[in-house]
């Protein structure tokens, strides 16, 4: 926090603000440092009181599954009893953004190989082999996409079957 804002710091509104970013309880001292550094003393307790306003809406089901779906990681700072329900949504959301990604990856990898078998049939027409080989293995890449956008499309069901918008 800069100076300016520790000045006119609304401590319980900053650790809700805090709680609804997915920080954990320990963020406040990083806080009461920055404030401390410009002479400015933090307060705890409002700010203690706002974390647990906002922390009840960052462990919710949905928020859970966003922050899952974006590939974002879990610090386990949801209290026990809200944990439940967000982890659920959170392991939804995972499985569905790992999918994407080895989607994303096969894709990236195909283009490569592509890429290669343009390249060997330019600079080198007549090594049938090497060819053959690069054919080979974008054959067995693209059933591997084929088999990862199937996977892909059940989870991505599983989670609009259980009310998770996928479009985020």
């Amino acid at each position: 926090m800069s100076p300016e804002e520790c000045a006119v710091a609304d401590w319980e509104r900053i650790g809700e603000m805090d709680a609804r970013a997915g920080q954990g309880m320990s963020y406040f001292a990083r806080r009461a440092d920055d404030c401390a550094e410009a002479g400015y003393p933090a307060d705890r307790e409002a700010w203690t009181h706002g974390w647990d306003t906002g922390i009840v809406w960052f462990c919710t089901r949905n928020n859970g599954f966003r922050q899952g779906i974006n590939g974002q990681r879990y610090d386990s700072i949801c209290p026990g009893e809200l944990e439940p329900e967000f982890l659920d949504g959170y392991d939804t959301g995972q499985a569905v953004y790992q999918a994407r990604s080895r989607v994303d990856r096969s894709v990236d990898e195909i283009r490569r190989a592509e890429d290669q078998l343009a390249q060997l049939r330019e600079e080198r027409p007549r090594d049938r082999e090497a060819i053959a080989e690069t054919r080979e293995r974008l054959a067995v890449l693209r059933d591997r996409l084929r088999d990862q956008e199937l996977e892909l499309a059940r989870l991505e069901g599983l989670a609009q079957g259980q009310g998770f918008p996928l479009s985020l």
